[in-house]
């Protein structure tokens, strides 16, 4: 995967390129209308000639000016369209990511490497990048230019090149190193931030928020002082540079001068061997400068290729499910995140459609895993799953997960409207249903009391509603989808009992054909339930109604005990 390429941009890159050189060529003809000018525009005393010469000269001014418009503009496009094209790669590269990426990567850095280092890497390729390319041209000619105008102060300004590449590479290496430590840790401080915000609920009910500024600070203070480091890095790098550089050309000055006094050079070459010798010192300073930047960018975009090496464990196959209910089974089914960190062990089950399934058992059983299994957010590491005759993994990723919804216990809710909340299920859905979806989850009385109804904004993650407003509006966003099977992870454990019944109800008569699954820990889900499986430890220690299971599992009994009556006195 490449993040973007010139070469669809093949005829406004070339135009860059012709618009640099134009531009540069100018300036480096302006030495030779600057000598032009001075021995025989102005040693020949006629006027005529003299305004020809200056003429020339202001020629060469607008056509250096015409020809930096222009590669200003291009560069800007060029860089924006590139840019573009690398957002949207890297956007669509880490959305096809599994699941397992955003659990093992902080929010926060993943931000920073969308914001930061591509603002790096922009500003480089649109602004310092056509500079340093012109430099670059304009350097070359103006040695050039030297070695034409005179052999002798050619080879001594030859002579001191090597003692600006010197600091330049020895420094610009430290200075690779310190921008990629300034950038790893501003995504840490991005992801602190972004972490605080999220639990400032949490932070204020454990009186964390004066250790939470200090944390804060603590990183800000060692941002701080790498940026500093490297700021002073660089400045370094400039001061060697321009003192070397501008001291040569004194050393020139100085040698020309005695030249000219000697009569072995004339004043016209004098003044442009120093106009290129300027150029040339001007060039070199700003490429010392340019190194920096250079560096920095190297930094941004070996932190946006480090995403490359993270790829789809899981793969999309190309069938679609068919639309009719299918028995759901599992195959001797194991699953573990690391080979010593083993979930599910050798689970072996059918879940008949239309069939009621409650999922009960201690946590860290492997209730919830199962879920992502199901959802394919990961596969199991031995064993197989069905939906029908088909394996899940020959299913298309989108098409399966369009027949299955899953309704978390703690559901995200957008900054967006009711509306847009619920509708998220099925963009093209009309507002009826959606109000339907709502009335069916026993959310469109709390919908309508809104402010604005279903045209209320909520807050971030729906600060502003209750957790049992927020499971309903999740339960309608899961039945605007009318899914094949729906998956429960204790969706109902922030309701009250008669927002439960009148739900309950619901899927009664929604899907009485469906699948449902539900994580249960409340004794009116399990009663409810066709049959109920107990697991433990990764296993299914027992299966059963909840009135055989009571005489027949002593896990079960114990559960019943402590959570399901206690629950409910």
């Amino acid at each position: 995967m490449t993040f973007f390429s010139f070469k669809k941009y093949g005829g406004l890159l070339a135009l860059t390129i012709l618009a640099i050189f134009v531009a540069s060529g100018s300036v480096l003809l302006m030495g030779q209308a600057i000598r032009s000018l001075i021995n025989e525009g102005i040693s020949t005393q006629t006027p005529a000639d003299f305004d020809g010469h200056v003429f020339s000269l202001w020629a060469l001014v607008l056509l250096m000016s015409g020809a930096s418009f222009i590669r200003l503009t291009t560069t800007s496009t060029l860089g924006e369209r590139l840019m573009m094209d690398l957002k949207s790669t890297l956007f669509d590269h880490v959305q096809s990511l599994d699941f397992s990426f955003f659990e093992q990567n902080r929010t926060g850095d993943l931000l920073t490497r969308f914001t930061k280092d591509t603002s790096d890497l922009q500003a480089y390729i649109t602004t310092v990048l056509p500079l340093t390319l012109r430099n670059l041209v304009l350097l070359l000619g103006a040695l050039l230019m030297l070695i034409l105008t005179s052999a002798l102060l050619s080879l001594l300004t030859l002579l001191l090149i090597p003692l600006v590449l010197v600091p330049l590479m020895f420094l610009g290496k430290r200075l690779k190193g310190l921008s990629k430590r300034v950038q790893d840790n501003q995504g840490t401080l991005t992801s602190f931030m972004e972490e605080s915000f999220a639990s400032i609920e949490t932070a204020k009910l454990f009186a964390h928020t004066p250790f939470t500024c200090r944390k804060h600070r603590t990183l800000l203070e060692e941002t701080y002082k790498l940026t500093q480091e490297r700021n002073f890095t660089r400045a370094v790098l400039v001061l060697l540079v321009i003192t070397l550089v501008f001291s040569g050309v004194c050393f020139i000055l100085w040698f020309g001068g005695h030249s000219v006094l000697s009569h072995t050079l004339s004043s016209g070459e004098l003044t442009s061997f120093i106009f290129y010798a300027v150029i040339v010192a001007g060039t070199a300073n700003s490429l010392s400068e340019s190194a920096g930047d250079y560096y920095q960018a190297r930094a941004a975009l070996s932190r946006l290729e480090g995403l490359k090496e993270f790829l789809p464990q899981v793969q999309s196959g190309t069938q679609t499910p068919l639309n009719e209910g299918q028995a759901l089974s599992l195959h001797n089914v194991s699953f573990g995140y690391s080979p010593d960190h083993v979930i599910l062990r050798n689970l072996s089950f059918e879940f008949k459609p239309g069939e009621k399934i409650a999922l009960v058992g201690p946590s860290g059983a492997g209730k919830s895993t199962l879920f992502k299994l199901l959802l394919r957010f990961y596969d199991p590491t031995s064993g197989q799953i069905f939906l029908g005759s088909t394996n899940l993994k020959e299913f298309d990723l989108e098409a399966l997960r369009r027949i299955i919804s899953c309704v978390p216990q703690s559901p995200y809710i957008f900054a967006a409207s009711v509306e847009e909340n619920i509708g998220y299920a099925n963009p093209s859905a009309s507002f009826d249903a959606i109000v339907s979806a709502a009335k069916s989850a026993d959310a469109h009385e709390f919908i309508s009391a809104l402010p604005n109804g279903y045209k209320t904004i909520l807050g971030e993650r729906g600060v502003n509603l209750s957790g049992g407003q927020r499971q309903r509006l999740a339960l309608a966003r899961a039945l605007l989808r009318n899914p094949q099977i729906l998956l429960l992870d204790e969706a109902t454990n922030a309701l009250d009992a008669e927002s439960e019944h009148r739900i309950d109800e619901t899927f009664k008569n929604v899907f009485r054909a469906k699948t449902t699954l539900t994580i249960a820990h409340r004794l009116s889900t399990v009663r409810d339930a066709d049959r109920i499986l107990v697991m433990d430890k990764g296993e299914i220690q027992a299966m059963g109604t909840h009135e055989s299971l009571l005489h027949s599992s002593d896990l079960y009994k114990r559960l019943a005990e402590l959570q399901f009556f206690h629950s409910n006195k």
